[in-house]
């Protein structure tokens, strides 16, 4: 399997679950919530650190972690980098798509997404297959993105 070429296609509402919750990972009713450096704390990879009802950590709570967005005709690519530690932003956003994929959520608008690796971390295509709801779609996107650096910022 080629790392770079690796493409997968998200659910509906993924956006939602890859994006949202970078404050701290949601917890299961009844979840202990472990402490930092402890077995399920942040220093285990995203997959190992998280139940099938928890989101998985976020890829801004890495150190480092940057994203940057450019337009398509339609739709947005979010490329999210971290080449000091591109696998664990992989691993993070991979999870967050798992989580998606288990627990979908209704957007406002239809959109498809895909992952694909890059060099110094992995892109976040996102499409629009109705040209009148480009724009709409590119705003949720980056509000999304925007939503989550900042939550990140502020843990």
């Amino acid at each position: 399997m080629k790392t770079q070429n690796m493409t997968r296609l998200l659910a509906a509402g993924a956006i939602v679950a890859i994006m949202g919750g970078c404050a701290a990972p949601q917890q299961a009713a009844g979840t202990p919530t472990a402490a930092p450096g402890t077995a399920a704390g942040p220093s285990r990879s995203a997959s190992a650190a998280t139940t099938s009802d928890a989101m998985p950590p976020c890829a801004f709570e890495v150190p480092g972690t940057t994203a940057t967005e450019q337009e398509t005709a339609d739709g947005i690519v979010v490329e999210f980098v971290n080449p000091g530690q591109a696998d664990e932003v992989r691993r993070r956003i991979r999870a967050r798509a798992a989580y998606a994929m288990s627990h979908p959520v209704a957007m406002p608008v239809q959109m498809t997404k895909e992952l694909e690796d890059s060099p110094g971390g992995i892109r976040m295509i996102v499409h629009s297959p109705d040209p009148s709801k480009v724009a709409e779609v590119r705003k949720l996107v980056r509000a999304q993105v925007a939503k989550a650096r900042d939550q990140a910022a502020h843990k």
